[in-house]
Order: C-alpha cells, then structure tokens, then sequence
C-alpha cells in the first residue's frame, strides 16, 4: 500500500513534511521548552508524569538524511535512548504511565523495527513472515503495543497488535492495507484502513477480535490518530462539503468537531484525546499557518492563547501542532521559538495549573499609595477558557473611603485552587483646618500681639501638614494697616490638600466720643 489517502495516517510524517515545506517561505498554561539532540525537535507523546516522547535530530540541519533518536523528556532532564542493534534512527511515539516509550529504528535506504524501551533496555519487536518492516505507534499501561507491519517500500501494510512477545497481524476493512495509531488500557487498537478496492479508506476500531468500520463525516475518507481508556476516538475525516474536519467517535456515532470559531481554512484534525474526550490537534486561524488547538466543552481553542500571561514564553513563540494530552492535561505541542535562529522546530510541554487572577484598580491615584478619585472601582480579571473556573470574592467592588482593606479573589478548577489578595487604602476628603486666631472679620490695631491659633485634622489618611501664614502659635502681622488675609494650608498622606483663609484688619484705635468732646472743650467762667 503506497497510501492511505489525506485521512492523518501516519500524521506525525505528513505534519513532519508539512513543517519542512513551512521552512522555504496557554485552561491556562506554563510552558516549558523540551531541549533537542542537536537539531529540530518533535514530541508526539505525553503521560500525567509530564514526560514526553517523540525524535529529535542530531545535528542542526536536520535534512531527511540526517541522523535522528527517540528520546524521553522527564524532569527537566532530555535522555538519548539510542538506536536498535544495527540501525541508526530511532523515533519514539508512544509512552505509558511508567514511561516505556515504543517507536520504530531504522538506517537510511533500509528498513525499520518497531521497539520497546523500558527501564533503559531497547527491545526489538522484530516483524512477521512475509514482512520486512514494523513501527510501534502506541502503547498502554500493561505494555501492550500496537503498530504497522509493511512489506518492501511499505506497498503493503497491515496494523499488529503486541503483547508478551506475540505480533498479531489485525488484518483490513477489506483492502489490502491497514495501519494502527493508538491502543488503551482494554486493548482496543484503533487506526485507517482501506476498504475494499483500495480507493477509500476509513477510521477502524479493532476490539473483542472485530475490526469496525467508524464511518466518515460525509465524505469518502476517514482516519484515526487517538483513543481514550472509554474508547472514544479521534482524528480526520472529509465532509459532504469538501472540508477535512476532526471528529469525535463515541458509542457509534462520528461528532463533527468544526473548526476554530475565526478559521480562514477548512482543515482541522485530532491528534490526541485524553479520559474526559478533551482533544487537541491543529486547525488553521491565521492563513495558512497551523496552529495548535484544544477542543474542549464543545468548543476550540488556540493553545496560543492560553498560555499564562506571566509565562516568559508567552509571545515568543508559535504552537502548530498539539500532538499528546495525558489524562491530567498536560499537552506536548511542536513549534518555534520565534527568539531562536536558526529555524528551528521545538516541542514545548504545556502544564495546565490552577486559575490566576489580576486586580484591576479604577480611580484617581494619589499619594504614598492611596486613592483619591470618586469612584474607585475594584475588578477582577479571571481568565474563563478554556473552562471557566469556580470563583469566590472575584465580583465587581465600588471602593469605599478606607484607612485599608483586604480584598481577596480566590478561584478553583479541576487543577488546584489559587486566590490573590490587594490591600486597598482610599480617601476622599480633604482635611479639616479650624482657624481660632485671627478670628475671622476682626480688628486689631498696630503692633498688637496677636498668636496665631490653627489646628489641621483628618480621619482617614491623616495629616501630614498644616500650614499657616506664620506657624500656630507664632505673632501674626499686626504692622501694617488695613484689611489683611491669613491661610492655612492642610494636606492629609492621601494627597488631599484644602487652603482656608481669614480675613482680619488693622487700624489706628479711636476714642471714645465724651472723653474727646471734654478735652477739646473751653469752659468761660462768668464774673
């Protein structure tokens, strides 16, 4: 079988081949970039541990040509598990829960064995009669692997089924070639076959020793890329329109997937599905440029733009492809890193964590940390995708004056429980300035020694000064005649500053009007 149509089998080359073509032109998530062998670097399997299979180059070129190993990422630490006895190449694929990674090894121009590696021992799995070639694609828990076996130049192919050292060939739909992509935990294999006369080929799932025919969406061609432990499937299938979409297998019925809600294309594929049916895989939103997508509560996401937004890989890189999603959620996707030259392919393994939350303070700043401004509102910021997590203390706040208060935002998904508290100080009001001396419209005469009184008093923020014309307790100018202003300036810490003025007057002191008529007055004795 030279083909098995557009229908995803054997994804991981075809995308392998669609990210070298690209070469001549954040539920929310950390991320952390997978070191690579020398060259570009592909993950196509996670585990709930967070450790990753896949190949990577070891050389920077990376050509077709090139030598390339299968390696496991585990704890920060990137181990080169080598090459079969013979070969060369070597590509991991598949990884279980105890980290036993199966892939195939192969030397340039020769054919390839698919292997079994675990605790740092590569087994061959060898072939069967009248084959020369096998890959191993997935693996389960117990060790069970699943693969391809192929003639020469892979003209036939059918999917093997593997345990404790017996290679069962699984046979077709009817054509002559099959290929397996993933097994689970009860031993169900499903992949693409070709149904008889070789022009069409379908998604299958193989269980209880029955090959069954999953169908497409309407079109000619179906293909299968991933299953879950419930049996529920996943991959590509063409539609009655023309479009290649992914879908959802489930209890006798394909679910077309759609696309991504802002998609200028009409391709979308699943590449990996975890226990609870949540998938990723790719789609095309911006141009021709895949991205990396999750489908989660019946709706895509860019994977993108759930990335934390204080994760120091969010906007420096590009996710194309997501590829694995274990059962807690951690997802490998390939990419760039767009601070990286040359062009290089990573694989990044996305961890999802509990919710995070920003407060966002609206209102007129003022001094040494306190608002001023009327209103001052207190929202929160918590990202809702792709599930929106259970929130506590995260609504809206009209701020009150407040010497300070505690505001807390705690919020909790299937990931953890995560709360944030800002501590929020405001004041309004200006102090109080109360100007006893000068009283206010009074009248002094010159050089009289009057003491200033004045006091400044706030309740919030407090006083932090109070001002006078000449300081409290100090001889207000009395020297010069007329009508003459006294101020007081009181600012509080907040920032809040009133000015409050007196006015008072200086003059010449008269006599009272009999003292002065008597002393001016001539009296005449009469003889």
């Amino acid at each position: 079988m030279n083909s098995i149509s557009k229908s995803v089998l054997a994804l991981s080359s075809s995308i392998v081949t669609a990210l070298w073509s690209s070469c001549s032109v954040a539920q929310i998530y950390t991320v952390t970039e997978i070191p690579s062998l020398g060259g570009h670097t592909f993950g196509y399997a996670v585990n709930d541990s967070g450790q990753v299979t896949g190949y990577s180059y070891l050389s920077a070129s990376g050509t077709g040509n090139d030598l390339r190993h299968a390696y496991i990422f585990s704890n920060g630490v990137m181990t080169d598990i080598g090459a079969l006895p013979g070969f060369t190449s070597s590509s991991g694929q598949g990884i279980n829960a105890s980290g036993a990674v199966t892939g195939s090894s192969s030397t340039t121009g020769t054919n390839q064995h698919a292997f079994l590696y675990s605790n740092g021992d590569m087994q061959d799995l060898g072939t069967q009669s009248g084959y020369v070639s096998s890959w191993g694609s997935g693996i389960n828990d117990s060790g069970q692997i699943t693969g391809t076996l192929a003639t020469s130049g892979n003209a036939t192919t059918h999917a093997f089924f593997y345990s404790n050292g017996v290679m069962q060939d699984l046979g077709t739909l009817g054509g002559t070639g099959s290929e397996a992509a993933a097994i689970n935990d009860s031993g169900q294999v499903t992949g693409t076959s070709y149904l008889s006369g070789d022009s069409v080929s379908h998604a299958f799932l193989y269980s209880n020793g029955v090959m069954q025919d999953l169908g497409s969406l309407g079109g000619t061609s179906s293909g299968a890329t991933a299953m879950n432990s419930s049996g529920q499937v996943t991959g590509q299938s063409s539609t009655a329109s023309g479009a290649e979409d992914a879908f959802l297998y489930n209890d006798g019925l394909m679910q077309d997937l759609g696309q991504l809600g802002d998609s200028t294309s009409n391709e979308s594929a699943g590449l990996g599905i975890d226990a609870s049916g949540d998938i990723v895989g790719y789609g095309y939103p911006i141009g021709n440029t895949a991205h990396a997508l999750l489908y989660t509560n019946g709706q895509w996401f860019d994977l993108n733009k759930l990335i934390a937004a204080n994760d120091p890989l969010r906007g420096h890189i590009t996710l194309f492809f997501a590829f694995g999603i274990s059962n807690n959620g951690n997802i490998t996707a390939v990419g760039r890193n767009l601070g990286v030259s040359p062009r290089i392919y990573r694989t990044f393994l996305l961890t999802p964590g509990a919710p995070f939350m920003t407060p966002v303070i609206t209102g007129a700043l003022g001094q040494n940390g306190w608002y001023i401004g009327k209103p001052t509102t207190l929202k929160w910021t918590v990202p809702q995708l792709p599930v929106a997590p259970t929130e506590s203390g995260c609504g809206s706040v009209n701020v009150p004056d407040t010497t300070g208060t505690t505001y807390t935002c705690s919020a909790a998904n299937q990931y953890g429980t995560a709360s944030d508290s800002v501590i929020i100080r405001k004041d309004t009001v200006a102090p109080k300035v109360v100007i006893k001396k000068p009283a206010s419209n009074a009248t002094y005469t010159p050089n009289q020694n009057v003491l200033a009184s004045y006091t400044c008093a706030d309740a919030t923020s407090g006083v932090a000064t109070c001002v006078g014309t000449v300081a409290d307790g100090a001889s207000i100018n009395t020297s010069s005649l007329g009508q003459q202003t006294f101020a007081v300036t009181g600012s509080d810490n907040a920032g809040n500053a009133i000015t409050k003025t007196v006015l008072y007057t200086v003059e010449q002191a008269t006599e009272p009007h009999g003292a002065a008529l008597k002393s001016s007055t001539a009296f005449t004795v009469l003889p």
